[in-house]
């Protein structure tokens, strides 16, 4: 009689009682033991349009605008995701429930080049990095954040004979989530060449 006087009850009832308790209990710990691990599962796996859900998001975002900070804060994160936008390097990742985001520049160069009639001199006219910030650092193959950058060139012909070169400044994949993977300490299969939207 689990509902009554305990002092009325036998030993006997008590200790049936107890086991009656622990039982349950132990059937509810194998319950949430599998929930949390059906849980985890369904985290870690992509639904079906290549999308990651995540749960318990607070809604919290932080934009922010140094690398190291950004870094610092996003250690081994739940998600990260990486992409050019435009011309814009952006780096996204959710921590403990809460989005962190990270972007710069990717500086563009041109240049327009005239070449003299005897054909062995080219006299640049006109040029300049295509950024607001000095984007020196470039030279070194490098963004801010120090994530190596591939460099593409185009050269286009003009009809009065001068030519304007470009250089643009790109990221490679593969080279970006292992070097994320490596700055933020974070799993690979928790890197995505994308965004997240919330």
């Amino acid at each position: 009689m689990i509902g009554g006087n305990a002092q009325s009850m036998s030993f006997d009832e008590r200790v049936d009682a107890v086991d009656l308790i622990l039982k349950v209990l132990k059937e509810h710990e194998k319950n949430l033991d599998t929930l949390v691990s059906q849980l985890g599962d369904n985290l870690s796996q992509p639904l079906s349009n290549g999308s990651v859900q995540i749960h318990n998001y607070s809604k919290y975002k932080a934009i922010l605008h140094k690398w190291f900070e950004f870094r610092d804060r996003c250690m081994k994160s739940d998600l990260i995701a990486f992409d050019i936008i435009v011309d814009r390097f952006q780096v996204s990742a959710i921590k403990n429930g809460s989005l962190f985001c990270y972007s710069e520049n990717v500086p563009e160069m041109r240049a327009r080049a005239k070449m003299e009639k005897e054909g062995d001199k080219v006299l640049i006219e006109d040029g300049g990095f295509m950024t607001q910030n000095d984007p020196s650092y470039v030279f070194n193959g490098k963004l801010q954040c120090g994530l190596g950058v591939k460099i593409r060139k185009t050269t286009v012909e003009l009809p009065n004979g001068d030519t304007v070169h470009k250089m643009l400044y790109d990221i490679d994949p593969g080279e970006t989530r292992l070097w994320l993977e490596n700055e933020l300490k974070t799993e690979k299969k928790s890197i995505v060449y994308g965004e997240i939207q919330i």
